[in-house]
């Protein structure tokens, strides 16, 4: 019986275990009971209980949970084309405040807007996916894929044909997944805390319904609910509909061999679901490749001149997921992040794809100083420089050179000035002291003329 895809869903405790055939339909199934450790442990204990219950497989789909991943929609300019990949990488360099070197990165087209496409991107752990492919490749769980768990839920919303929100209750956490014409277009994790009141939970799932909303992510007419404590994931659900003004209704529960009572059938819906989401061509949010191998998603390359057109900016909103899931530097560093991030969307035009690209490399050097004190620095001038007005003229960074103690950079000026005239305005700026400012080799690419500065920051040892 071979042709199935065994699915494992990560994100609950006990494990759903299914085998889904190609129709789908679900031909065997369990709740493994495996240890919430290190991956090779989990691995062989799933792997034990699929052989135990005599399932076999042709592939096999690994689902992680949402809270631990980084989501961001964004909306590119319809005529990227083949170098979306590009666009999707740079606009998570903006996002993010750690460099994509440590993170799985993946994406998928989630539709088209007028003139514009949408996509939705999530990051998660590097090495946790490279562990995770590698512990299940050990056990014969071959050929391996990682994705996330919650793009399972997506069939859940299918039946009453409109734009809907998912509600999936699983222990202490509520996964909301947003689906528009059966894709996923957003998703979010939402912790229940004890001490919380108890109108916390439905309050933040009616925020977020009405968020997606005011974006134009969807315009969702109801919220689907399905959980583990079908009593307690109604309650939420109906008490989020009334806030937000939308319908209710439960999900139905897959049919899975063994497992007839409802509450327990619905522990598999993500699992069920993840089958018919790997078999999908295409990029699909898929995190590692059939090989094995932990993948980015998106591959470097040439700048793409529409890499500055990402539309939907949550980094204010979803500061939180940061904070949780990435160890932060000093509030300095995080305040210099922001002020980064505000300023590179009025440098990111059409026609400063190079400008858009130092930042972005430089922002990344910055990341790699060690020392918060040193990576404040670093951010500062960095920011102080994208400010810095030149009288009569406009000026464009090139390269951006900074180890926290000196500065050397290659600027391009539109307009007749001298390079005293450019060195005054550094000056100008309490970052910069010592500023020295040379003519520079003339380039193509690029109207008006090149300088090379150096300075001293203001504060450094």
């Amino acid at each position: 019986m071979m042709g199935g895809r065994l699915c494992v869903d990560l994100s609950r405790r006990p494990v759903p275990v299914a085998c889904v055939g190609v129709r789908p339909r679900v031909r065997a199934a369990a709740l493994v009971d495996a240890p919430d450790g290190p991956p090779d442990a989990v691995a062989a204990r799933i792997a034990d209980a699929a052989r135990e219950r005599g399932m076999s497989w042709s592939a096999c789909a690994v689902g992680l949970g949402a809270e631990r991943m980084l989501w961001r929609p964004f909306s590119f300019p319809r005529r990227a084309g083949g170098r979306l990949a590009q666009a999707v990488e740079l606009a998570l360099e903006q996002e993010l405040p750690t460099p994509l070197d440590g993170l799985a990165t993946a994406w998928r087209r989630t539709g088209r807007s007028g003139a514009q496409r949408t996509v939705l991107a999530a990051a998660v752990d590097r090495e946790r996916v490279r562990a995770m492919v590698e512990a299940f490749c050990r056990v014969g769980l071959t050929p391996c894929s990682v994705w996330p768990a919650q793009l399972g839920l997506a069939p859940l919303a299918a039946q009453g044909g409109s734009d809907a929100l998912v509600m999936d209750l699983r222990g202490t956490v509520v996964d909301l997944v947003a689906v528009a014409g059966g894709e996923v277009v957003f998703v979010r994790s939402e912790s229940l805390d004890d001490d919380a009141p108890p109108q916390e939970a439905p309050r933040r799932i009616a925020m977020w319904a009405v968020w997606c909303r005011e974006r134009g992510i969807c315009v969702p007419t109801r919220i689907v609910w399905t959980g583990h404590d079908t009593g307690l994931a109604r309650t939420i659900a109906e008490a989020a509909a009334r806030l937000c003004g939308l319908e209710v209704s439960p999900a139905p529960p897959p049919k899975v061999p063994g497992y007839m009572d409802g509450a327990d059938a619905a522990q598999f819906s993500a699992a069920v679901g993840l089958a018919a989401v790997a078999r999908q061509r295409g990029p699909g949010l898929c995190f590692a490749s059939r090989r094995g191998g932990a993948r980015r998603g998106v591959s470097r390359g040439v700048v793409a001149a529409c890499a500055g057109f990402a539309c939907v900016s949550l980094a204010g909103m979803l500061g939180a997921d940061i904070a949780d899931h990435h160890r932060g530097a000093a509030a300095q560093v995080e305040a210099m992040h922001a002020a980064v991030h505000e300023a590179l969307p009025r440098l990111s035009g059409r026609r400063s794809a190079q400008e858009y690209a130092a930042i972005l490399r430089a922002r990344r050097a910055a990341l790699r100083v060690e020392g918060a004190a040193e990576q404040g620095r670093v951010l500062g001038a960095l920011v102080a420089l994208t400010r810095c007005a030149v009288p009569g003229a406009k000026m464009r960074l090139v390269q951006f050179s900074c180890d926290g103690e000196g500065l050397r950079c290659t600027v391009r000026v539109d307009g007749a000035v001298s390079p005293d005239a450019v060195a005054r305005a550094l000056e100008a700026s309490p970052e910069f002291d010592a500023v020295r400012c040379e003519a520079g080799p003339r380039t193509s690419g690029g109207r008006g003329a090149v300088y090379r500065l150096t300075a001293q920051l203001r504060g450094a040892r």
